[in-house]
């Protein structure tokens, strides 16, 4: 009867660890995602930003002109 007891806490052991190591690896996944998309962000402001100036340079040289 022991030795069922034993196997028992041994097999949900295993299977606590796997939980762990799947949430784990689900939490890294969702950084990796989070961080590609602020880093498209960041870019996508930096290209909306360079057409912001260039367009009000445009205008200054249209209202100088």
């Amino acid at each position: 009867m022991e030795s069922k007891l034993r196997i028992v806490t041994a097999l949900e052991s295993i299977a606590n660890s796997l939980s762990t190591l799947a949430e784990d690896t689900k939490a890294k996944n969702r950084y990796k995602e989070s961080l590609f998309v602020q880093i498209f962000i960041f870019i996508l402001g930096i290209v909306v930003g360079c057409m912001l100036i260039q367009l009000g340079t445009d205008l200054w040289k249209w209202l100088i002109v």
